[in-house]
């Protein structure tokens, strides 16, 4: 774009308004990040979006002083990739931010919207910014009654908000430290490259079992998305073929790229398996070419998780990575995740994945990624493993507090999986589950807002854990039983005390807990 020989403009426009094409550069194999590689842009990313680099000549052909104003997605305000989008923005004077979050300001994208006013200046830290969820009066009405003043701007994540949301987003990020600072690892399901030559149902599970039972090794139940259900999966009729690089030969680290003698041995010594697969040979082969047949042989995997696979056979934590409410689940059962899905391990044994679980689940949680979390449109959220890495969970040392995280983790995923056997003939385990999960996310906003729960009476945990301690020699039955009775008596201190959150603790714990 060369405004001196379009336009005849020398030093600058004075303006530049627009609405830039919204396109994943990644997508068509990176076809447009192959083209604006080369050309240098500082807020280039390859899993970025073309409209960062619109952003960016946009402000390069402004004259001092002059102001850019687009309306994008607003993605780059909370995604990884916009990093560098907001690095360019806070290098000059941004003047105004309007965000429309769950409101389509265009019929024919799906995406969350934003204006962005800037001026080609030295930032003066002024920038004034306007969530719009409904618009009921012209935008310069709905921008001046909503507008606040954002002054500490940087790289990291913008957040629009109220003085009430931004106090209860900077307490529970002061409270909590990071899940990525956590001694875990986080991880993406695998990625076959082709689901349908990898993937099989039981049938075909205990074909191949009666031809060689050894064949267990490498065929593991699967999860799909639909598998993950908020605090515990279902397994259903899916298998893997979890055929690594180089298989059979994938222990030895000597071989480099595709290697013909690991074929030779496939089909050899696992002739049915191997069988199988040639049937989807040219489907397989025109899987990523730079690859396939390059790095790794025709029938592998094209991600086979080779770091970090022993992580499936662990105790784990799985989710979905786009869901509208948070999903994390828990298993101790060796499976595997597709590419859909992330994965969390602890690496010690004083991190307690079910207390990770309880507060993950928690309403807290959802409220705040609500804040930090990017969107794909229609009001979904990512739930990405970079993403997840910036929940602020506390750090607790008390083991009794942790022991009743825990059960009360135990307590639901029970009743969960056990929806059809209700134990009380009156109640059905959904209900019941309900019920104790209101319960835990009273004892995860106390982990948060200590000192105000018992400023104005609402902290629940010095009822909640004697309890819970009671029960522990009792069946687990009869341990959700008794904790459901107590709680359900009109006199009971916690199920009082979130009865009164809307009047006790209106801007703060009732905010949350109608998110």
């Amino acid at each position: 774009f060369d405004p001196w020989w379009m336009f005849g403009v020398k030093d600058g426009f004075d303006i530049v308004i627009g609405n830039p094409p919204y396109v994943q550069l990644q997508k068509d194999g990176g076809k447009l990040a192959k083209i604006y590689q080369a050309f240098n842009y500082k807020t280039f990313q390859r899993t970025g979006d073309i409209y960062s680099l619109f952003y960016e000549k946009g402000i390069d052909v402004l004259k001092k002083n002059g102001v850019l104003t687009f309306i994008t997605s607003n993605s780059w305000m909370r995604t990884e990739y916009g990093e560098k989008t907001r690095h360019l923005f806070i290098n000059n004077n941004p003047l105004l931010v309007i965000t429309f979050e769950g409101n389509q300001v265009f019929d024919n994208a799906i995406v969350d919207s934003n204006i962005l006013i800037i001026q080609k200046n030295i930032n003066k830290n002024n920038t004034k910014g306007a969530k719009i969820k409904e618009i009921q009066n012209t935008l310069q009405e709905e921008v001046e009654s909503n507008k606040v003043i954002l002054s500490h701007l940087s790289n990291s994540e913008w957040f629009i908000g109220s003085k009430n949301e931004i106090f209860i987003k900077e307490t529970i990020e002061k409270i909590g430290t990071p899940l990525g600072k956590w001694d875990v690892n986080i991880n993406r399901g695998i990625t076959t490259g082709f689901n349908e030559a990898f993937f099989i149902d039981d049938n075909k599970k205990k074909e191949f079992l009666l031809i060689d039972e050894n064949y267990s090794e490498f065929i593991k139940p699967l999860l799909k998305g639909r598998n993950l259900n908020k605090f515990y999966t279902e397994l259903e009729n899916s298998n893997i073929l979890f055929i690594s690089w180089h298989f059979p030969l994938h222990k030895d680290n000597s071989i480099k790229g595709a290697s013909e003698k690991a074929e030779i041995l496939f089909k050899k010594k696992y002739s049915p398996i191997y069988n199988h697969l040639e049937k989807f040979k040219k489907e397989l082969s025109n899987r990523n070419k730079s690859e396939t047949g390059i790095r790794y042989e025709w029938y592998s995997m094209q991600r086979c998780a080779a770091n970090y696979y022993e992580d499936f056979f662990k105790p784990k934590i799985f989710w979905i990575q786009l869901s509208d409410r948070n999903r994390f689940t828990y298993t101790e059962e060796e499976v595997f995740a597709t590419n859909s899905c992330f994965m969390m391990t602890s690496n010690s044994d004083n991190i307690s994945l079910k207390y990770l679980l309880s507060v993950l689940n928690s309403k807290l949680v959802l409220y705040y990624y609500k804040m930090i979390g990017s969107s794909s449109g229609m009001g979904t959220l990512e739930w990405t493993g970079v993403g997840t890495q910036k929940i602020p969970i506390p750090e607790i040392v008390q083991k009794l507090i942790i022991s009743s995280f825990e059960n009360i983790s135990d307590f639901v995923i029970y009743l969960l999986k056990n929806k059809e056997n209700s134990i009380l003939s009156h109640t059905d385990n959904t209900r019941i589950a309900s019920h104790i999960e209101d319960i835990l996310n009273m004892m995860v906003y106390e982990l948060y807002f200590e000192e105000h729960m018992k400023e104005v009476d609402l902290d629940v945990l010095q009822f909640v854990t004697p309890i819970i301690e009671n029960l522990q020699q009792l069946p687990i039955e009869q341990q959700i039983k008794e904790l459901y009775e107590w709680y359900q008596k009109p006199e009971n201190a916690v199920r009082q005390r979130m009865m009164l959150i809307d009047t006790r603790s209106p801007d703060i714990l009732a905010v949350i807990h109608k998110s």
